[in-house]
């Protein structure tokens, strides 16, 4: 006497085997996969990355001369452009991680006939909260900052809890800082 027939137990087998199948394709073959498809990203994206990078290798004569360029018919200053590439990445960063929004930010040349006193004066005009502008005023006047601010006028947008902000900052000569160093 059988419990189940023979066609009951096929049907019983079949199952069995898909389930199984399922089990084993959810548990090992698709984290495999996803690992797999995720590496295949990051391998095109670094793909693409290097890309770039030698196409600006390549370029890296003409981006020099254009750089020097630019800085030198800015500012009439010749080497000063390094200077103001370094203010200008610190007051984008300060300005950034204290959430004040920089609209406008033009150079003025440097001021001061005597070598000692040689700084380059920026202006800025910004937006943010009295927050932010408290904490990027504070940055700015860190001892270990190379910038300060020359003035400010802070002001209420019309219709609005933001502040707008006029700075006039003057960052030091970074070569010769370094050259006095040495």
């Amino acid at each position: 006497m059988r419990i189940i027939s023979k066609r009951e137990s096929i049907v019983l087998f079949i199952t069995i085997g898909v389930v199984g199948f399922s089990i084993f394709l959810n548990s090992a073959l698709v984290p495999v996969l996803h690992k797999n498809e995720m590496l295949n990203k990051k391998v095109a994206l670094s793909k693409r990355k290097l890309m770039s990078y030698r196409r600006l290798l390549s370029r890296e004569g003409k981006i020099k001369n254009e750089y020097s360029r630019f800085f030198s018919g800015v500012t009439g200053l010749g080497e000063q452009g390094d200077t103001y590439v370094a203010v200008l990445y610190i007051l984008e960063n300060l300005a950034e991680e204290s959430g004040i929004r920089i609209v406008d930010i033009r150079p003025r040349g440097s001021t001061g006939g005597v070598s000692f006193e040689k700084n380059t004066l920026f202006f800025m005009r910004t937006e943010g909260s009295l927050e932010g502008y408290v904490k990027f005023m504070y940055e700015l006047e860190n001892p270990l900052s190379l910038i300060r601010i020359k003035s400010f006028q802070l002001g209420v947008k019309p219709d609005a809890r933001i502040f707008e902000g006029s700075f006039l900052v003057a960052g030091e000569d970074l070569k010769r800082d370094r050259r006095e160093r040495e």
